[in-house]
């Protein structure tokens, strides 16, 4: 029994369905191990960013080495994870040829490429600290932690609203999830172009990082209800993919 119009997908194999599973999957680790990340478990950046001297710094760094290099894997497993669900909405929706579709591709390498920046960084801070070299591990911090946060500003500059809209307009004419997705991922996207314009006028790192978190969560949110919509929807009978 079919029960709506997102019970087919039109100009789709079997196979090609099943897809489905895996790319939604991937949505949902990704999504765990980035926050993780974000949430500073496992590396609390006020424990790094309160230091003023390199070398205490550095010291604390080596200490906590483990923990450092646990959190960059989290950080790009989950990214490259993250980019195989958007990438894969596209595919399912038959839209890589499609504007939006290219746009999405696009702003996830260069999403990818960011996070992959900034998991170099993490771990440069750390080897440092290991060769004793504490002016070096203390530059690294400040671009990834502290003041001198830089990535936080990249990610929302341009490719992570670009990536969230792009999707959304994707999905908008997708049979694989009801449109509503579509329209709640443009709207975290335009929540993150605000949020880029608001941290040029408001020059405090502490305060456009709490801004980016609060967005941040949203979009979790969104992927993650996503996913299991997917999941739920995918293996029910007379629903998507059935």
């Amino acid at each position: 029994m079919r029960i709506s119009k997102y019970s087919n997908m039109s100009n789709a194999s079997i196979s090609n369905r099943s897809l489905l599973i895996p790319i939604a999957i991937s949505g949902i680790i990704g999504e765990c191990f980035l926050s993780i990340y974000f949430s500073g478990v496992l590396v609390p950046k006020n424990l790094f960013t309160v230091l003023t001297s390199a070398t205490q710094l550095s010291n604390l760094v080596m200490k906590h080495r483990s923990e450092i290099f646990l959190d960059a894997w989290l950080m790009g497993i989950g990214s490259i994870l993250s980019v195989i669900f958007y990438v894969g909405l596209v595919y399912m929706s038959g839209a890589i040829v499609r504007f939006s579709g290219l746009l999405t591709i696009i702003a996830s390498a260069v999403v990818l490429a960011v996070a992959l920046v900034d998991v170099t960084f993490m771990v440069e801070a750390a080897n440092a600290a290991i060769l004793g070299h504490a002016d070096t591990t203390k530059v690294a911090f400040d671009f990834i932690a502290g003041g001198g946060e830089a990535f936080d500003y990249t990610f929302i500059f341009g490719p992570a609203p670009m990536l969230i809209t792009s999707i959304g307009s994707v999905l908008l004419r997708s049979a694989i999830i009801p449109r509503f997705f579509g329209y709640a991922a443009i709207a975290v996207g335009v929540m993150l172009f605000v949020a880029g314009l608001l941290s040029i006028f408001y020059s405090s790192a502490g305060a456009i990082t709490t801004v980016f978190e609060i967005v941040q969560l949203s979009r979790v949110i969104w992927v993650l209800t996503t996913a299991i919509f997917i999941l739920i929807f995918r293996k029910g009978r007379g629903r998507i993919g059935s």
